[in-house]
């Protein structure tokens, strides 16, 4: 497949994982592409997958001590890097997906969340729970098993 990770400058993932994703999109005859512009990375879309996360530069190993005020301040500056409803329409009829919980108006617009067409969100939840319910039944059972001996 063709992926295109789109962040801002500053939110740089570590290099280890870019190079195994380079490497697997080689191995496998796709792309792996970084790109700088979220508008570029929706248009012809066919599944988007925005999820936040924090500058690299401001937590070790890469500074020398936590520095959450700073990480906050400079993301501070990307406030519309946001999955808005103008976004998914340069998809190709793309599918909307976030692992959750998604922080509303920070992430994601209510529109583009709550949309019936192409929100897979709540599906995606979904499919967690059940994988959740199968491994607490896993280690209930396992315990229910060993109390009764």
């Amino acid at each position: 497949m063709d992926v295109v990770l789109a962040h801002p400058k500053g939110f740089e993932l570590e290099d280890v994982v870019l190079e195994a994703s380079k490497a697997n999109a080689d191995k496998y005859g796709g792309q792996f592409t970084v790109i700088n512009d979220m508008k570029k990375a929706f248009e012809g879309a066919d599944i988007v997958y925005p999820k936040a996360w924090s500058p690299k530069n401001f937590f070790p190993p890469h500074s020398g001590s936590p520095d959450k005020a700073g990480a906050t301040a400079y993301q501070d500056q990307f406030k519309d890097w946001i999955c808005t409803q103008e976004l998914m329409d340069l998809t190709n009829k793309g599918k909307y997906m976030h692992c959750g919980p998604a922080d509303r108006g920070q992430e994601v617009t209510d529109d583009v969340i709550d949309n019936k067409h192409y929100s897979l969100y709540f599906e995606e939840a979904e499919n967690r729970l059940h994988v959740q319910k199968a491994v607490m039944a896993l280690v209930m059972g396992d315990r229910a098993r060993r109390s009764r001996k």
